[in-house]
C-alpha cells in the first residue's frame, strides 16, 4: 500500500507519503509522487515542500532523485523544496 498526500501549508504546496514494507524499493513511490509534481505544477504551483526525518535515506534519495533540494531542518525533519517555476528535468 502506498498512502499519498498533498497540502497546502505557509502560502506552498507540500507532498508526503508512506510506502509499506513490501512494496518499498520497487519504484511505486517515484512514480506516484512523479504524477502529483505533474498534477501540482499543471495546476500552477511554483513550489513544492516535503518533509522527511533524517534518517529516511531512501525517502531523502527518493526526493533527490526528483529534483527537490535541501532546504531547511525544523524540529529534527529535513525540508526539501523542488521550484516548478524554471524548468526542471525529471
Amino acid at each position: 500500500m502506498i498512502w499519498i498526500g498533498c497540502g497546502i501549508r505557509d502560502s506552498k504546496d507540500w507532498i508526503g507519503y508512506t510506502v509499506c514494507r513490501s512494496k518499498a524499493r520497487q519504484g511505486y513511490a517515484y512514480e506516484v509522487v512523479s504524477a502529483v509534481i505533474d498534477m501540482l505544477k499543471a495546476q500552477g504551483a511554483a513550489f513544492i515542500k516535503a518533509g522527511v526525518a533524517s534518517g529516511n535515506v531512501a525517502s531523502i534519495a527518493l526526493l533527490e532523485k526528483l529534483n527537490f533540494q535541501y532546504y531547511d531542518t525544523d524540529n529534527e525533519e529535513l525540508i526539501f523544496i523542488l521550484r516548478l517555476d524554471q524548468e526542471v528535468i525529471f
